[in-house]
């Protein structure tokens, strides 16, 4: 629902992210594929992000919620976000020392939702200087590195 309103629908059998739908501190993601691509969410440039691989044609229902209970190496729990998808899930970080860039994460109103080559960009995180880092969600071919279902 980039910008607020619902995005032209593709044709049958096109791969495609439907729409991406913010509330609360969640994004809700639809998406239609071949069984050849995966739904890949990452922090800046597609670089640094985890992938959802459905080997089955059909559809793929994502979210990706803030948490406050993320699982953190010496045992405490820290900020980050959980991306859910197929009965997987991946607990992504936010810490001040990590390969997530630090800051607050924020995620847009529908209305601010933007789409470029094929990626959505519903969240920023807020880093402490003020610079907004996105967070997007795209479609792609899968790599040859995904395997049973989800890769990190």
């Amino acid at each position: 629902m980039a910008g607020g309103a619902e995005p032209p629908q593709p044709a049958p059998g096109t791969k495609a992210i439907l729409w991406v739908h913010t509330k609360n501190q969640v994004a809700t993601i639809a998406a239609r594929h071949d069984g050849q691509q995966e739904l890949r969410v990452f922090v800046g440039d597609e670089s640094l992000g985890w992938s959802m691989h459905a080997s089955k044609t059909g559809s793929i229902l994502a979210v990706v919620e803030a948490s406050s209970q993320i699982g953190l190496a010496d045992g405490s729990v820290g900020m980050g976000f959980i991306f859910r998808s197929g009965g997987y899930a991946t607990y992504v970080a936010i810490t001040p020392d990590g390969i997530v860039p630090f800051g607050q994460l924020e995620f847009r109103e529908d209305k601010n939702i933007t789409v470029r080559d094929g990626a959505y960009t519903f969240a920023d995180i807020r880093q402490p200087d003020g610079m907004l880092v996105p967070v997007s969600v795209k479609l792609r071919k899968v790599s040859t590195q995904a395997a049973d279902g989800h890769k990190p």
